[in-house]
C-alpha cells in the first residue's frame, strides 16, 4: 500500500529533517530508520535537498559575478575618460617676477608693462598607454567571469606533486582557476557522486 501523500507543510518538514541528518553524516538507510520511511523516499528527498543547495550556490555566485562585472565596467569607463583626457593639449603659463620700473610721474614704464605679460604656450601630448592596459585587463577579467575562455586542462597529481593521481582530485587553487561554467559542472558531478555513495553506505552512523 502506497504511503499517504504528504501535505506541503509535511513535505518541507521532512526535507528539513533529511537535510539535518545528512549534514550530520548519517547514511540513507540510517536516516530512513530514524524517520520511519523507506530508504527510497530518503534518496528522493536528498535529491531535492541537494538540488536546492546547488540552486542557492548558483544564485549567489551569479549575483556576485554580476556585481563584479559592474565594478569592472565602472573601472573601464573611468579609464576611457582618463585616456581621452590624456590626449588633450597641455597649456603652460609662465610669469616673470620683476621689479617695477616707474617713470617720473610714478607710473610703470612701457617696458615694464610689456615684461609683465604672462607667456602661455600650448603643447601637444601623446595619449597614455597605461589607461589602455587597464581597459584591456577589465575586458579579460569580465570574459573570464562569464566563462568565455576555453577551460584549461590540468593534469592532477598527488598532493606532493610527484606522481600522477589516478582518481578525481583538484586543489582549491586549480578549481578556482577554472571558468565558472566548468566549476559549476564539477560541483554538480560531485554532488551526484556523493548522493550515490550515500545510498551504498551500510545502515548505522
Amino acid at each position: 500500500m502506497a504511503a499517504p501523500k504528504r501535505t506541503p507543510t509535511e513535505r518541507e518538514e521532512a526535507l528539513a529533517e533529511v537535510a539535518k541528518w545528512d549534514r550530520r553524516g548519517y547514511s540513507v538507510r540510517a536516516i530512513a530508520a530514524k524517520m520511519g520511511v523507506s530508504h527510497v523516499q530518503v534518496v528522493y528527498d536528498l535529491k531535492i535537498v541537494k538540488q536546492r543547495y546547488r540552486d542557492t550556490v548558483l544564485e549567489e555566485r551569479a549575483a556576485l559575478v554580476a556585481q563584479k562585472i559592474e565594478q569592472l565596467r565602472e573601472v573601464r569607463q573611468e579609464a576611457w575618460n582618463a585616456w581621452e583626457a590624456s590626449k588633450e593639449n597641455c597649456e603652460r603659463q609662465v610669469k616673470e617676477k620683476i621689479s617695477e620700473s616707474l617713470d617720473a610721474h610714478g607710473n610703470p614704464t612701457a617696458e615694464t608693462l610689456q615684461r609683465m605679460k604672462a607667456v602661455i604656450t600650448t603643447e601637444g601630448r601623446l595619449p597614455s598607454n597605461e589607461y589602455l592596459t587597464t581597459i584591456l585587463r577589465t575586458f579579460e577579467e569580465e570574459a573570464d567571469l562569464q566563462g568565455l575562455y576555453a577551460p584549461t586542462k590540468i593534469a592532477p597529481t598527488t598532493p606532493d606533486g610527484t606522481k600522477e593521481y589516478g582518481g578525481r582530485f583538484l586543489i582549491d587553487s586549480e578549481f578556482d582557476a577554472l571558468p565558472l561554467a566548468e566549476r559549476v559542472r564539477l560541483l554538480q558531478e560531485e554532488v551526484e557522486s556523493q548522493a550515490e555513495a550515500e545510498d551504498r553506505k551500510p545502515s548505522g552512523t
